[in-house]
């Protein structure tokens, strides 16, 4: 059985009623706990708890967020940093890769595939600063948080992704709101119900489109493209 404090207990049995009497599971070892502060370990422990909780409601993710990010911030009286206990699987963040000056020969690979110049990081970095000149960022940062979406593994973190992602460029009168037909919207829209890896498939080509027969013809006409592949 999973060992809990009273604190803890007091919480998730509020939350979860007696799911946690019947899960069991592994902890990290004590040793490690002590090694780290109270309020880490507490989390710790608190997340593994939630991986019960996380999958037993028949409720969409954007409820199911949205309900444990309040109780907690009630019950703990810690609303700042409540959404650091709905995380069940904490990711790495990846380190960024090194944007090293591609070749001429690379860089002209890129004059017939927007797809190998948004894979080279100095491709990615050069291209979104094009498209910042021309006030059309937004389709290149839209990109680029669907595939770090796609990527994601937990359920809830998706979850939170996908409300900002269509808060920032799907829907009407959005920051950054990319130009997709209504048709497609209403696709993504849908969904959203239940968020998935392939959410947001069908407004990302849609704009890998419009980048590619727009953007990138004009991006090799540069002059920072033409002294690339001199």
């Amino acid at each position: 059985m999973i060992r809990l404090y009273e604190k803890e207990r007091t919480v998730i049995e509020k939350l979860g009623g007696n799911l946690v009497k019947d899960f069991t599971g592994e902890l990290p070892s004590e040793d490690f706990l002590a090694a780290v502060s109270p309020s880490t370990a507490f989390q710790m422990r608190v997340r593994l708890a939630f991986t019960v909780l996380g999958g037993s409601r028949a409720k969409s993710p954007f409820i199911r967020a949205k309900e444990i990010k309040t109780k907690l911030g009630t019950l703990l009286q810690k609303p700042d940093s409540a959404i650091d206990f709905i995380i069940p699987y904490p990711e790495k963040p990846e380190k960024p890769p090194k944007a090293q000056k591609p070749s001429p020969e690379e860089a002209l690979q890129w004059r017939d595939s927007l797809e190998k110049l948004l894979q080279n990081p100095y491709g990615l970095a050069s291209f979104r600063s094009f498209l910042r000149s021309e006030f059309s960022e937004e389709n290149a940062e839209f990109w680029v948080a669907c595939e770090d979406y796609k990527k994601t593994k937990s359920p809830v973190k998706m979850a939170e992704k996908a409300k900002k992602i269509y808060e920032e460029f799907i829907q009407t009168e959005a920051p950054k709101e990319v130009n997709i037909d209504h048709f497609t919207k209403a696709v993504t829209m849908k969904n959203l119900v239940e968020p998935s890896p392939t959410s947001f498939d069908m407004a990302q080509k849609r704009i890998f489109a419009l980048m590619e027969k727009d953007s990138l013809p004009r991006f090799v006409r540069s002059e920072f493209y033409q002294e690339l592949i001199k």
